[in-house]
């Protein structure tokens, strides 16, 4: 994690980013990026303070002033996460993050063409946040993204992870 600036912040006029519903992106080509700021955005006009952020830019003190987490990511290699969250993922898993009872949603991209792999970033990330006490709020959307022009169908999974993150902090 570096202490690069807040790129893609879709905070609503008058909120405080600190205090924003922060989704983290993981992406290798930018189908990730592009989800998370399109979730960012979706929980913004629902009401809810949000900012998409790419994964190698999120501080620690960013992440732990987030009253709730989204993590978008997609797979790499033989079912990783990109190198981008690599860095994070591993600060979840060595307990470096404050995350325990933290509402957290995980919705991954990957291949279905890669059985043995598919969707394995999203899973690392969802096995990692569980293990960290995290509280998982919705289930993990997977997302075949071997269609690279369609964005994810989210509708459903969007309204759930709403009210959820509404209900938890208050908005």
């Amino acid at each position: 994690m570096s202490a690069a600036t807040d790129a893609g912040a879709v905070p609503k006029a008058g909120t405080d980013a600190g205090r924003a519903i922060l989704v983290l992106a993981g992406s290798h080509r930018g189908a990730a990026t592009r989800t998370g700021a399109m979730i960012a955005a979706r929980l913004s006009d629902a009401g809810l303070a949000a900012r998409a952020l790419p994964m190698d830019a999120a501080t620690p003190d960013a992440v732990a002033a987030a009253p709730a987490l989204v993590f978008c990511t997609s797979t790499f290699g033989s079912g990783g996460v990109p190198p981008r969250a690599e860095a994070l993922l591993s600060a979840i898993a060595t307990g470096a993050l404050p995350l325990a009872g933290r509402p957290v949603a995980v919705i991954g991209l990957g291949d279905s063409s890669f059985r043995d792999t598919y969707n394995g970033g999203s899973r690392r990330f969802a096995a990692a946040l569980e293990a960290a006490g995290a509280e998982i709020i919705a289930p993990l959307l997977l997302f075949d993204a071997s269609t690279p022009h369609r964005p994810p169908d989210v509708a459903g999974w969007m309204a759930e992870v709403q009210a959820a993150f509404a209900a938890r902090i208050g908005r």
